[in-house]
């Protein structure tokens, strides 16, 4: 299954004071914006140097996450030195595969059920397993697994029904 996620947030405009991206600093901003709006708990985010203040200018940065890697892209709105950044890769919406999971219990048993799969996003790491539980109406709770397939935030599950 796959699962696509887009994170867009708008850095503060302060002034670049010269023709390049202050690279470290728009770093510490992602960083501090990608824990915000995930709850990841991230180790380093790491932008390219040398990136021109010009509008339409588009980079890449890599925010190193519990063991794994999330890649984040970047882009220049003005030519002001402002940024929105959107997540690329590397992660999986709980919100999004728990939709998934309650849609494919009403498909296949026409009763609605409760998913939850616990934190709001994690690291897509290949081979990963976390588990949902799920909540049918006579309030009986089963334990799904679900694997990461790819960092692209693909991943398995089954229902047994």
């Amino acid at each position: 299954m796959r699962m696509a996620i887009l994170a867009a947030s708008a850095a503060a405009a302060a002034g670049c004071g010269s023709a390049t991206i202050d690279a470290d600093k728009r770093a510490n901003e992602i960083k501090q914006e990608l824990y915000e709006q995930t709850g990841l708990e991230i180790d380093s985010v790491t932008c390219p140097g040398d990136v021109p203040c010009e509008k339409g200018t588009r980079f890449k940065c890599t925010a190193a996450a519990e063991g794994g890697e999330v890649v984040v892209a970047v882009n220049q709105p003005t030519d002001k030195c402002e940024i929105r950044w959107t997540i690329e890769r590397g992660t999986v919406s709980s919100a999004k595969l728990e939709d998934q999971i309650e849609q494919a219990f009403r498909d296949q048993t026409t009763s609605d059920a409760f998913v939850d799969c616990g934190r709001r996003y994690r690291v897509a790491i290949t081979g990963r397993e976390f588990n949902c539980e799920i909540e049918n109406r006579k309030g009986e709770i089963e334990t799904i697994v679900a694997r990461m397939e790819d960092d692209l935030g693909n991943v398995y599950w089954e229902l047994d029904r």
